[in-house]
């Protein structure tokens, strides 16, 4: 029984340990930062066509402006895979329309594809309101991404489709709605490359 007791010990300390909050990432504007917190529940798992691991995530985000520190904590709980360097979500502060931007993308709930759902969380640090648009679902891209700008100051978010093999973009249309297109066929290695001198 003693046994059994110090077993059981081992297993919840070990579950504990898998579900503490790590730092994960930041981003620095001129004015504002963000920083990332994940913790994931390696007890739940989803997984894609050729076995990959997903696990189970909350998020939560710290936003340092002016001297405060605002905490925002996601409702979502996502499934990924934060030791892949291709799926660390990608964070934009833009300063001087008070915004931050997140993007995060997840397996879906099928296994026999490798389909993933991808979202945007755009935070606006006026009023503290979170609000997400989904860039897609049951697609395979997403992987290498970052934002950027254009010329006229229009936010881009840039990713890879394994299907096809295609460079993506992502941006609001005059509606305010996100839309996802291809742009032409890149490797893989091309889309790491570039995403590298990015991040």
């Amino acid at each position: 029984m003693k046994k059994f007791g110090i077993i059981v010990l081992c297993l919840f300390m070990a579950q504990m340990a898998n579900c503490q909050w790590i730092e994960f990432g930041k981003k620095q504007g001129d004015q504002n930062e963000i920083i990332t917190f994940l913790k994931q529940d390696k007890t739940d798992i989803r997984k894609n066509a050729d076995g990959t691991p997903f696990f189970k995530t909350a998020y939560k985000f710290e936003v340092k402006t002016g001297g405060k520190e605002l905490k925002i904590k996601l409702k979502d709980q996502l499934y990924i895979d934060p030791e892949n360097p291709e799926m660390v979500p990608s964070l934009y502060v833009d300063d001087e329309m008070n915004r931050v931007y997140i993007f995060i993308w997840e397996k879906d709930e099928e296994f026999m594809h490798y389909g993933m759902n991808g979202y945007i969380y755009e935070y606006n640090i006026k009023s503290k309101k979170v609000d997400k648009k989904i860039l897609f679902e049951k697609a395979n891209f997403g992987w290498f991404p970052y934002f950027t700008k254009g010329d006229d100051g229009q936010l881009f978010l840039r990713h890879f489709s394994y299907a096809g093999r295609v460079d993506m973009i992502s941006f609001k249309n005059k509606n305010g709605k996100w839309i996802t297109r291809p742009l032409q066929n890149i490797t893989p290695e091309e889309a790491k490359e570039r995403y590298l001198k990015q991040i």
